[in-house]
Formats: structure tokens, C-alpha cells, sequence
């Protein structure tokens, strides 16, 4: 494979190669502030409820807490809930046209397992979605939404940003809250 002489581009970086290394640390820097903020609001949740939200999934690129486990004798959650997109780099947070935001999500790895497409339909027709939600397409999610941007000026003030990721998981808290009983019942009839 013949390799092309570097264009004006990467003579542009080359000329400015220490920009470009305090460019990156600082890009490093502030995906360690926007670990250090999820990790602190996990905490914070985990105090308040009777599930808990996973650090260990954080580096992963996503957030997430699991209810109601080992469901039906199996080794999956019935439900779990969270948000998505974290992987997609900083620009799914204050957006870019690069890559689509973060989402805010009701996943059931235990109808992701099951070989019946049509049950998990069956569980969204009898379920109310979060508010501001919808049904999702994509199988195992019963609903999802999208999380709008956050402003840089946000981004940038540590409570702020800690509202941005609380809203939506509390919002998804509240919900599961409400529903857990209704959510067991309508996916007791359903069988392996």
C-alpha cells in the first residue's frame, strides 16, 4: 500500500503539533471531569434507591440500574433503565453533527433473550411510556429519548451538568416507581 505525502492538512498539524498535545490533554481532562460528575450523581441516586446504578459502566458509555433481576429464573433483568451515548465522545453531550446525542432508555435484557418478537411489543401497547418517550424500534428497548444538548456555559458548571444526566434518569426512576407491578404482570404470561 503506497502511502500519500502529507497534504496541507497535516502539514497545518505538524506546524502546530503542541497546540494539538495541549488540545488533546485538555480533551482528556474533560472527559475525566464528565466521569468524575456521572460518578458523583450515581452515588447520589444509589443513596435514594433500592437498585443501583453501575459505575463500572461509566468508561463503557453508559449509564445504567437494573430492576427486578434474574427474572424468571433466568439471568437477565426484566427491565433495566439508563442513558446511552456517552461512547460517542463529548460531542454527543453538547452536540455535534458528528454524532447523534445521548439517549435516555427503558431496556429489558430478559425480552432482548426471549425468541418472540412480537411479546415485547405486547409489553409496550400495555405500558404507559415515561413522559416525553417513545417506543423504540430496536429489540429489548420498550422506550427511549433523545437528550437535547447541553450548553457549553452548562457544560462547564458542574451542578448544571449533574442536572443534565439527573433529569432524565429521574424521570425514568419515577416511572419505574409507578409501573413495576404493572410491569411484572404484564410480562408474567409471557414464557420462555
Amino acid at each position: 500500500m503506497k502511502i500519500n505525502e502529507p497534504d496541507s492538512s497535516h502539514r497545518c498539524l505538524l506546524e502546530h503539533l503542541d497546540t494539538y498535545r495541549k488540545m488533546n490533554r485538555s480533551y482528556e481532562e474533560i472527559r475525566d471531569y464528565v466521569t468524575d460528575v456521572l460518578r458523583d450523581l450515581l452515588r447520589e441516586l444509589n443513596q435514594q434507591q433500592s437498585f443501583r446504578f453501575d459505575e463500572k459502566t461509566i468508561p463503557k458509555g453508559w449509564l445504567e440500574a437494573s430492576d427486578l433481576p434474574n427474572w424468571k429464573g433466568t439471568e437477565h433483568a426484566l427491565v433495566t433503565i439508563g442513558v446511552e451515548g456517552l461512547e460517542r465522545g463529548l460531542g454527543a453531550i453538547i452536540g455535534s453533527t458528528a454524532v447523534e446525542q445521548c439517549y435516555a432508555y427503558v431496556y429489558s435484557p430478559y425480552y432482548h433473550s426471549v425468541n418472540d418478537d412480537t411479546a415485547i411489543d405486547e409489553v409496550r401497547r400495555k405500558l404507559q411510556a415515561p413522559d416525553g418517550f417513545v417506543a423504540a424500534t430496536q429489540r429489548g428497548y420498550l422506550f427511549t429519548k433523545d437528550i437535547d444538548e447541553v450548553p457549553v456555559d452548562d457544560f462547564c458548571n458542574r451542578e448544571a451538568l449533574a442536572k443534565y444526566f439527573r433529569q432524565p434518569l429521574a424521570s425514568l426512576i419515577d416511572w419505574l416507581a409507578k409501573h413495576k407491578e404493572s410491569l411484572r404482570r404484564t410480562a408474567q404470561p409471557n414464557r420462555k
